[in-house]
Parts: structure tokens; C-alpha cells; sequence
């Protein structure tokens, strides 16, 4: 799986970047929502299984940078997983939102990790799956 990793805490990045690489997974990083879109867009948006963010981030929220990936053609389909730190306020996903999931920051990152599994099997590919 593919996975853009935007997180403006070098440490949090570091860790998730880590044990998703060594559970097999290409990951690339940003450090703001602003990083994030240029890399969604030089990269190729046909590259990402998943996109996890912050969404609190420095120069563009993940919340805007978020919509303006779901807003374009081929982001539409590319599931986005917001992890925060202010859960109970920013739980709610609802029509509006450009996140297909939201989750505490501080869910373990096997967990994490099979939400990303879980949304991006949804949303693409059927081969996608965690092996045991």
C-alpha cells in the first residue's frame, strides 16, 4: 500500500513512517498540508492507496488541504484518515467533511494501520489485505 503521511510533529512522523515500512508499506512523507498537496500532485494522485493527516497543520490545514484533494478528479476516490488530538471536538464526520475517517491521535499503530488497509481495500483495490 501506498500511504502520504502528512504530520507536522517530526516525532509522530517519524514513528508512523517507521512501523509502516516495516509492515511492508511504501510511505511518503509531508510535514504541512501545503507539502502534502504538492506531493499528492507531483507524485501522482494514481500513486496513493491512502492519505493519514493531521489536521492541524502549518500553512493549509488537513481539512483544506483534505477538500482540495477530494475536489479533484482522481482524489475523489482516494480515501483520507484524519488523526487528532482534540478527538472528542473533531470526531464527526458528515457530509461536509473531506475525511472518510477521523481518529484519535493516540490509537495504536497497528490499529491505524488497518483502518488505512480497510479504506483503501474499499475504496480500490481488492487484493489489498494484512497478512498475519
Amino acid at each position: 500500500m501506498n500511504i502520504l503521511l502528512v504530520d507536522e510533529d517530526c516525532s509522530v512522523r517519524s514513528e508512523l513512517y517507521r512501523f509502516f515500512t516495516e509492515c511492508g508499506h511504501e510511505v511518503v512523507e509531508a510535514e504541512n498540508g501545503r507539502e502534502g498537496l504538492v506531493k499528492f500532485y507531483t507524485i501522482g494522485s494514481t500513486y496513493f492507496d491512502v492519505i493519514v493527516t493531521d489536521m492541524v497543520l502549518p500553512t493549509l490545514s488537513g481539512k483544506d488541504m483534505a477538500s482540495r484533494i477530494k475536489n479533484s478528479y482522481l482524489g475523489s476516490q482516494i480515501p483520507i484518515l484524519a488523526i487528532t488530538s482534540d478527538f472528542e471536538n473533531d470526531y464527526k464526520v458528515n457530509n461536509d467533511s473531506p475525511f472518510n475517517l477521523i481518529l484519535p491521535k493516540d490509537l495504536s499503530n497497528s490499529k491505524l494501520l488497518d483502518f488505512c488497509l480497510l479504506m483503501a481495500k474499499k475504496s480500490r483495490s481488492p487484493m489489498l489485505y494484512r497478512e498475519a
